[in-house]
């Protein structure tokens, strides 16, 4: 793994009939495409053990990013992108 000088960390959480799906969603290109942004690194899943008030499952994904001048030119084109 490479060294990362800086990290984004997106916490959310997930309705449990949707685990599944979002997980396939994650797995099935997501995080790949967020990786393959210049300056990403790598990028790690993980399953957070506490559950919101209305039994929704928390997740965190934290990337890897080269610099935080990567992570502000990813922001700024996906907020040009709309995104």
């Amino acid at each position: 793994m490479t060294e990362a000088k800086y990290f984004l960390v997106v916490r959310f959480w997930v309705a449990p009939e949707t685990v599944a799906k979002v997980a396939r969603w994650l797995e099935g290109g997501h995080v790949a495409e967020v990786v393959s942004q210049p300056g990403f690194l790598w990028c790690r899943r993980l399953n957070l053990r506490e559950k919101d008030a209305k039994g929704w499952t928390g997740f965190s994904m934290l990337y890897g990013i080269e610099s935080r001048r990567a992570f502000e030119e990813y922001e700024s084109d996906a907020f040009d992108k709309g995104g």
